[in-house]
Formats: structure tokens, C-alpha cells, sequence
């Protein structure tokens, strides 16, 4: 698989991808906060990296008072994404700073799926060995599914491996076709259905390897687009009612 990566900012572009830019004032977040915005703690979801991952029910309510009145996300480490559909066209979201979306590997290969965090990444001759922290002792053939990873030498998410050895504390990958035993099944932070009127403000920061987003009349406060691909190409596109601030990085 061709490790390239690109970016189309077509007014939404990569709306969850990094927010960067100078870091909003105290003033700023009490003006988001007195915009009628509501917490997503008030729906469960919680900042500590673990949490929410499987418990998708605590997401449905969120995402439908992101359209109705708007959420702000405290400072803290989500350990999730957000899938946006057509129904929330018009949401709103306010990242504090600090707020960070993503960072975890999900196990699918038993009937208790279990997630873990990534401490490393390592690529060489197209195997991928991730590290993490766990005891657990993964088995050959594990059918295991790599979701908004973080640590070092991040972008990781959507490229398709097989297991191929396992120690309990690294995981390694063998590209292969999507059918094979044990393939990643592709998972984004947000996803690549049209959208119209959505707002994102703040500083939001994900190391998520995210996929092309259309948008119309969509606001984009500033992009940190994170990744480890140094030829990671990032396009700006035109939009109606676009307003975009971008900058790419590499991890």
C-alpha cells in the first residue's frame, strides 16, 4: 500500500484532523461556554483514553445535541472518534485546549473486544511492529482492528497487516489483501459522508489517519494535520462559505 496521504480541505477537509493555532483565551471559552453549548461529559464521554471506545451509546445523544445546541469538549484524552452522517449536517463543536481525539489499538479477536494504548511504531520492509502497553499475549492470526493511533510514528490507521509474530507486548504486521485472516478493517476519526453547515472551533488535536470530507458552508477555526508521512500532501479546495487556516506537521 502506497503510504501517501491526502488531505482534501474541501471547506471541511480534515475537520478532525489537528486544530491548532494560538490557544483560545479564558474569555473565549467562556464565551463558547455561554453560547448554550452543552459539555459532552453531560452525555458520558470522558477524557481519560480508555473509556467510550465499545460504549457507543453515550454518542448518539451527543452527536444529535452537537445539531441542536452545540458541544464543547473539555481539555483531556478521548480515547474515540467521531462518525458524522447526513442527519448531523449543522453540528457544532468546540474543542478546548488540550481536548485530544484518538489513541488506541482495538482487539476484535475475541468476544470481549479490548483496547490498549500504543507506545511505539516501527516500519521496516513493509512489516509493522506496534507496541503496547498490555500483558496479554496475542496469538498468530488474532484478528485485529487499528483505530486512532497515537505515539511515535503515528499514522497508522487504514493500512490493511496480518499478524504474523506476537510477544504480549508487541503486535506485528505483514501487509496483506482485505480478505486475508486477520486483516485491519479501515476505521476513521470522522468519516466521508457529505455534510453541510458544520463548525468546528478551538484547538482539537488527533493523530487519526483521516480520509477526504465534503463540505459545504462549513467553518474550520485552524488545522494541525499530524502525521509521519514527510510526503503527506495536503490540497485546499474551494468551498462555499469556507473559511480555512491550515498547517501541516510531521510527528
Amino acid at each position: 500500500m502506497k503510504r501517501r496521504q491526502l488531505l482534501r480541505i474541501s471547506a471541511f477537509g480534515a475537520a478532525a484532523a489537528a486544530i491548532s493555532g494560538p490557544l483560545m483565551t479564558s474569555a473565549a471559552i467562556a464565551s463558547a461556554k455561554d453560547q448554550h453549548m452543552v459539555s459532552v461529559a453531560e452525555f458520558g464521554i470522558v477524557p481519560d483514553g480508555k473509556t467510550n471506545w465499545e460504549n457507543t451509546k453515550n454518542w448518539l445523544p451527543m452527536l444529535l445535541a452537537s445539531v441542536e445546541t452545540g458541544v464543547y469538549w473539555p481539555p483531556g484524552y478521548y480515547a474515540t472518534g467521531i462518525n458524522f452522517n447526513r442527519s448531523l449536517s449543522g453540528a457544532r463543536m468546540h474543542f478546548q485546549p488540550g481536548a485530544v481525539l484518538g489513541g488506541v489499538v482495538h482487539m476484535i479477536s475475541g468476544p470481549q473486544p479490548r483496547s490498549f494504548e500504543i507506545t511505539k511504531i516501527q516500519r521496516s520492509a513493509g512489516v509493522v511492529t506496534v507496541n503496547v502497553k498490555s500483558a496479554h499475549s496475542f496469538q498468530v492470526g488474532d484478528s485485529i482492528q487499528v483505530r486512532n493511533v497515537s505515539g511515535e510514528r503515528s499514522e497508522f490507521n487504514g493500512d490493511r497487516y496480518r499478524v504474523t509474530a506476537a510477544d504480549g507486548v508487541a503486535l506485528q504486521y505483514i501487509e496483506s489483501k482485505p480478505d486475508d485472516v486477520g486483516a485491519l478493517l479501515r476505521a476513521s476519526a470522522i468519516n466521508e459522508t457529505p455534510l453541510m453547515n458544520v463548525r468546528i472551533t478551538g484547538v482539537l488535536t488527533t493523530t487519526d489517519r483521516l480520509g477526504t470530507i465534503n463540505c459545504k458552508n462549513c467553518y474550520i477555526e485552524s488545522c494541525w494535520i499530524l502525521n509521519d508521512q514527510s510526503d503527506t500532501v495536503l490540497s485546499q479546495g474551494g468551498g462555499a462559505g469556507a473559511r480555512i487556516s491550515t498547517q501541516v506537521q510531521t510527528a
